[in-house]
């Protein structure tokens, strides 16, 4: 099953990262959680099912960020690079917010907010087979 998860505490942008996504393959399954912990909590419940294999994360949200997010997902899922893609997203320009976001193993690239059509496609055809 083709599977995107959107990790991001602004409804409005899960709204249209959804909508790219099905715009661009209405065969993938988008799930959307509004801060890491909501994510994890997925992930607990659903442990025997498979992760995705792109994962969009933000790095501001509420209750648990995205720097949490990935310390405990990483420590959960040792083997990530045959498991999911993980793309962190900000409106920050701070070079050391993209050092930072990709000194993780599973961080396969920092972007900036907002996502353009044109990079969604080109993460989906990299990322999802």
């Amino acid at each position: 099953m083709k599977k995107v998860f959107i990790i991001d505490d602004d409804e409005m942008y899960q709204m249209v990262l959804s909508k790219i996504i099905k715009k661009i393959d209405p065969e993938i399954v988008v799930e959307t959680f509004w801060n890491g912990e909501k994510a994890l909590e997925y992930f607990n419940i659903n442990k025997n099912n498979p992760l995705p294999k792109l994962l969009l994360l933000d790095i501001n949200m509420p209750i648990m960020d995205g720097w949490q997010f990935i310390s405990e997902f990483e420590s959960r899922y040792p083997n990530l690079k045959t498991l999911s893609n993980i793309y962190m997203f900000s409106s920050s320009l701070e070079e050391r917010e993209r050092t930072k976001a990709l000194s993780f193993k599973s961080v396969k690239d920092y972007l900036l907010k907002p996502v353009s059509i044109n990079l969604m496609r080109e993460l989906i055809a990299a990322n999802i087979v």
